[in-house]
């Protein structure tokens, strides 16, 4: 069944040479295809053909999003793949789209393998989706709906938690990501957990309107306001989300520059507090990235 997802993969994705060529370079019939797949490693360079791979966590998220400015088919063919972590390709010229799954591990793994399977193919990656308010300074001036695009996509809870209360990041303990790293991969982007979206990456997704913010990527989203004003404090950043920097490790890793959009759905803290406007953050979503996308 793996083959044969991949061959409809590379049919309805245009790829050049259609199923004849792409049994030839998994090397065998289809029979073989199908009893020993393989995945082959694009030689190219990194982002020759200069396409966005645009990444949502659900599929709530990605039909709010592209409806209006993408075909009500190729819409259809983004939810239908969800889970199976292949990319609808060409939903619009040079546009790619993925639904991950929740999380930074869901995130981070999807990335890895469309990226892996088409090195040559994508230039840039854009996670988007909606997101939480933080407490504090940094969200200061923000209100719900706002997009944000992130100027730094931060982890937020990989360390160690002390009994005082206090937390150290796994980069102040020497396990941080720059280390180790690729051949030629470069490490400056990263500032600890932290990862630095390049000048040409934030030009690209900031369109009017849009705040210029650091992101938290969070395993547990604050529901209390203990947990809400630590994430702000130890990150500095003003909004939470669950897979950015996922997005990013991955990405980076595999030498492909990478973005965040996020629209502010919902407050955090204490659960029963929270103010919610999902339905008009993912609206606004919906404006920016056509914005971005479509004209």
């Amino acid at each position: 069944m793996l083959a044969v997802r991949r061959v409809n993969r590379v049919k309805m994705g245009g790829a050049g040479g259609g199923v004849r060529r792409y049994l030839v370079r998994m090397g065998g019939t289809a029979s073989q295809s199908q009893t020993q797949p393989q995945v082959r490693q694009e030689e190219d360079a990194t982002g020759a053909e200069g396409v966005t791979l645009l990444v949502f966590a659900t599929v709530m998220e990605a039909k709010a999003s592209l409806s209006g400015w993408v075909d009500q088919r190729m819409v259809g063919e983004v939810e239908r793949t969800a889970g199976t972590w292949f990319p609808v390709r060409s939903v619009r010229q040079s546009l790619d789209v993925l639904i991950t799954g929740v999380g930074k591990a869901n995130a981070a793994g999807a990335v890895g393998a469309s990226l892996s399977r088409a090195r040559s193919r994508y230039a840039t990656v854009v996670n988007a989706g909606v997101g939480g308010l933080l407490p504090g300074e940094a969200g200061a001036g923000l209100k719900l709906c706002d997009a944000v695009v992130a100027g730094a996509c931060i982890f937020a809870d990989e360390g160690i938690a002390f009994s005082d209360g206090s937390f150290e990041n796994l980069a102040s303990r020497g396990f941080g990501p720059e280390k180790p790293t690729a051949a030629g991969v470069d490490a400056s982007v990263w500032s600890g957990v932290t990862y630095n979206v390049s000048p040409r990456v934030l030009k690209m997704i900031t369109v009017e309107g849009c705040k210029v913010r650091s992101v938290a990527t969070v395993s547990t989203c604050s529901g209390n306001d203990t947990l809400a004003l630590a994430v702000a404090q130890r990150t500095g950043a003003a909004v939470e989300a669950m897979e950015g920097a996922g997005v990013a490790l991955s990405a980076w890793r595999l030498g492909v520059e990478m973005g965040e959009i996020r629209t502010l759905s919902n407050t955090t803290g204490d659960r029963e507090k929270q103010v919610w406007e999902m339905r008009p953050a993912l609206q606004r979503l919906n404006a920016v990235l056509g914005r971005i996308f479509a004209e």
